[in-house]
């Protein structure tokens, strides 16, 4: 959402980063490819990422990556993990 990221960029330069404006394929190109930290210097390489991520891999597969290796608790990273801890 281009909308969503401007905004976030707008509000960044008034009063600091303050929330982040990232879609699934953005989550998905910062977890697999990228490092965790805030800077501009990841979004920048994050943006291109996503766009080639959504390219490539479609939707389905983006789910499917996001929700492998997105972090469910401390130390709990992947969805089938997060079920074993938690249920």
């Amino acid at each position: 959402d281009w909308g969503a990221l401007r905004e976030v960029v707008e509000a960044a330069e008034e009063d600091g980063p303050s929330r982040g404006a990232s879609t699934i394929a953005m989550q998905t190109a910062k977890n697999v490819f990228l490092w965790p930290g805030r800077s501009y210097l990841r979004k920048a390489l994050e943006i291109p990422l996503a766009l080639w991520i959504d390219l490539v891999w479609g939707k389905r597969r983006v789910m499917e990556g996001y929700l492998n290796v997105a972090e469910w608790g401390e130390g709990v990273f992947g969805i089938e993990a997060a079920a074993r801890r938690h249920f």
